[in-house]
């Protein structure tokens, strides 16, 4: 509804002003340049309210949201599908799935249908939720008002089952011909926890390709993170180095499945010599180095793996376990006053050292023959780590 005279100008200004506020989630002064327009006659347009009900989303304020809109109906504006659309947006990045729900079924009553993504929105917020009964019969009103749900609507669906570990359900979804490459990352993610590597390189190599879907660095790091889990090396070279001829530039996770893969089929070579020169071992990566460090333990060397922890802890927060690492790969090599020194600076760290440190660090000594250093160390390590 607009005011007479001027309120086309004015509209314009108080959406460019709310639209301002929306960026910076200040819905506290979207409520005031509301009240505001209403003093001077001037109503909110369906622009203004879905700016407003959107700048709700990064103060989690859903009775802000919920206000604007009833404000809306109260000034004689009909909120249209954008503004509903608004409305269960701010409801799925809340995870208020009821909500979702009761808003869905009454915004709908006058014989509109909702959109694509008004159902996605909703769904999305019962899925987030883990309300499986509820997304199910969402999901066959969308099939029966929608025809077809859209790629975005398995997008939503998919991460859901990730998180529940459900590959069959995960799968059986991917049948639907609107999936697209978001819902085969979420599915190839889900094999790869279940261990089921050999699904998770079919999705990638051959049924991704059979829909005419270009695999991406996720779905990459998805399948090379499930052939790590089974120390299946050869595999897990062969797709990381097919991201160059792909054009996909490997992350840091990347580097480190293929490298954690390497060092659990016990080779170390190949996992070093991802990263070329040894001057070049340096990443800030706490995943990268990591991986790094334990395969310098597997490969005993030691050099390396303190050039490479001393080259990074001041970056990055490498925890006891990348620690116990390079003190295992100087135990390995008889290095007692290298473990020992390292110990001293995992405190410097501000860390606490595990049950592993120190089994470390009293085998170096012990395979050195520096037994006399053992009553010390163990008086000096902290109580609850003793018998």
């Amino acid at each position: 509804m607009a005011a007479s005279g001027g309120a086309g100008l004015r509209i314009d200004f108080w959406d460019r002003a709310i639209s301002a506020c929306r960026r910076a989630g200040q819905w506290q002064v979207v409520s005031y340049f509301l009240g505001c327009m209403r003093h001077g006659g001037v109503y909110a347009d369906a622009v203004c309210c879905a700016n407003a009900m959107s700048s709700c989303l990064k103060g989690l304020a859903w009775e802000a949201c919920m206000s604007f809109h009833r404000q809306m109906c109260m000034d004689g504006a009909e909120p249209d599908l954008v503004c509903k659309g608004a409305a269960l947006t701010v409801c799925k990045q809340l995870h208020v799935w009821r909500r979702a729900l009761v808003f869905l079924s009454a915004a709908f009553t006058g014989g509109e249908l909702p959109n694509d993504i008004c159902f996605n929105a909703a769904l999305a917020s019962m899925a987030s939720s883990d309300k499986w009964e509820a997304c199910t019969r969402l999901l066959a009103a969308v099939e029966c008002q929608l025809q077809r749900p859209d790629a975005v609507t398995y997008g939503a669906l998919l991460p859901a089952f990730e998180r529940r570990r459900s590959w069959a359900e995960a799968l059986a979804f991917l049948e639907a011909p609107e999936v697209g490459v978001s819902a085969f990352n979420a599915a190839s993610s889900i094999c790869e926890k279940a261990g089921l590597w050999l699904t998770a390189l079919d999705l990638c190599s051959f049924r991704m390709p059979a829909r005419r879907l270009e695999p991406d660095l996720i779905t990459f790091n998805a399948v090379t993170s499930a052939c790590e889990k089974v120390a299946a090396w050869a595999l897990s070279i062969d797709l990381f180095t097919s991201l160059s001829y792909r054009h996909l530039r490997p992350d840091v996770f990347s580097i480190a499945a293929c490298t954690s893969a390497c060092g659990n089929g016990v080779k170390w070579q190949l996992a070093l010599s991802l990263y070329g020169d040894t001057s070049e071992l340096i990443d800030t990566s706490v995943v990268s180095c990591s991986a790094l460090l334990t395969a310098c333990e597997q490969g005993r060397k030691w050099p390396l793996a303190l050039r490479l922890l001393k080259g990074t802890a001041p970056c990055t927060q490498l925890d006891t376990v990348a620690w116990n690492s390079a003190i295992a790969a100087c135990a390995s090599c008889y290095e007692w006053e290298q473990a020992v020194h390292l110990l001293a600076e995992l405190y410097q760290a501000e860390l606490l050292p595990s049950v592993l440190t120190y089994q470390f660090v009293l085998a170096a000594c012990e395979q050195a023959s520096q037994t006399t250093l053992a009553p010390g160390l163990l008086e000096a390590a902290p109580i609850w780590l003793l018998p």
